[in-house]
């Protein structure tokens, strides 16, 4: 089965190498919460945010050669009208300076203009594709316009380059009551399209809280469809894990950086109950991004006991990982692994 590029072993175990040396070789950045759909599982309470980020700086860290990757935080929709020129003015500097973008997307702007930046290398997506029924979409999405997210489906599909290893596209599936039954259809079509298809599971904020449980598969549904796919795959399937989660450098909609309060961390949603979140500063108020690593650096190195209690207990009592994927058990590991003390 391809690997999703962006967050293939091969990107994921480069990045570390560059964090031990204290280096971030990614920036993980909120475009804002704005979204054009409300899923019944997600219509998270922070989707009408506006970004607010500072351009000018954002591209004084994309100059420094330092950056490979840029990840848009799955909050929102990047390329909703309200955040599209953000987006495309961030992906010119992408290509200007080599670096490559990942984000999350419904695919509900699917332009010339991000078509050719599909085509040059620069952007990959992970879109989401959690049914080919217009029924289902039209709930999940609560959408009146079904067909133009499947349309944007079999568009998007055109567009998949894969050298046999990695892809360029990852198809974002939420198995549900509603659409279980559709799945293994879903990822078949995607395994067959050398699309890799990324399980999720429901958000913990919004609606998703509210229609939880009349939702939520069962541990026994989980496990067989698990199975499943593994058999559909013919290997043993694990969720990969965002290299910007310890890697990167996180900003947020209003242009702050910000870490997990209780790791240090870029991203904040390994908890069931409200993520706990540190700002540091501003972006523009920092001298350069080695002021940034600096800081971040020596805030996780602060954090390390909270760390290695939580493994040392062993217990995951209210810690799930949402958008950024991956085993919280083996990424926390990992993190100790490759931090060593301060940066001098």
């Amino acid at each position: 089965m391809v690997e999703y590029l962006p967050w293939s072993k091969t990107i994921y175990q480069e990045s570390l190498k560059q964090y031990k040396k204290g280096l971030f070789s990614s920036l993980d950045i909120e475009l804002g919460g704005e979204c054009n759909f409300h899923c019944i599982y997600c219509d998270s309470p922070e989707y009408k945010k506006k970004c607010q980020i500072p351009l000018e700086t954002i591209e004084d860290y994309l100059s420094t050669g330092t950056i490979q990757w840029v990840y848009i935080c799955g909050l929102g929709e990047p390329t909703f009208h309200t955040n599209y020129s953000t987006l495309i003015w961030l992906l010119k500097i992408c290509q200007r300076y080599g670096i490559q973008c990942s984000i999350f997307s419904n695919l509900s702007n699917l332009t010339p203009e991000l078509i050719r930046f599909i085509q040059d290398g620069i952007l990959h997506i992970q879109f989401k594709c959690d049914s080919h029924d217009e029924h289902l979409v039209k709930m999940l999405y609560q959408t009146q316009n079904p067909g133009e997210q499947l349309h944007n489906i079999k568009l998007i599909k055109k567009l998949v380059t894969s050298d046999g290893k990695t892809t360029n596209l990852a198809a974002s599936i939420v198995p549900t009551k509603l659409n279980l039954n559709s799945i293994l259809g879903v990822v078949e079509e995607c395994l067959n399209a050398n699309i890799y298809p990324l399980l999720g599971e429901l958000e913990c904020s919004g609606m998703g809280q509210v229609n939880y449980e009349n939702l939520c598969l069962h541990p026994e549904e989980a496990m067989e469809l698990k199975q499943s796919v593994e058999h559909l795959c013919g290997e043993s399937y694990k969720i990969p894990v965002c290299p910007s989660v310890i890697s990167g450098i996180h900003i947020n909609h209003s242009g702050y950086i910000t870490v997990d309060k209780k790791t240090g961390l870029s991203c904040h949603w390994f908890w069931l109950d409200k993520p706990q979140i540190f700002r540091l500063m501003h972006c523009s108020n920092y001298e350069n991004i080695n002021a940034i690593a600096y800081d971040i650096w020596n805030y996780r190195s602060s954090c390390m006991d909270n760390v290695l209690n939580f493994l040392n207990n062993g217990k995951k009592i209210g810690m799930a990982f949402g958008g950024c994927g991956g085993d919280v058990t083996e990424l926390f590991k990992q993190y100790v692994e490759n931090h060593r003390g301060g940066i001098e």
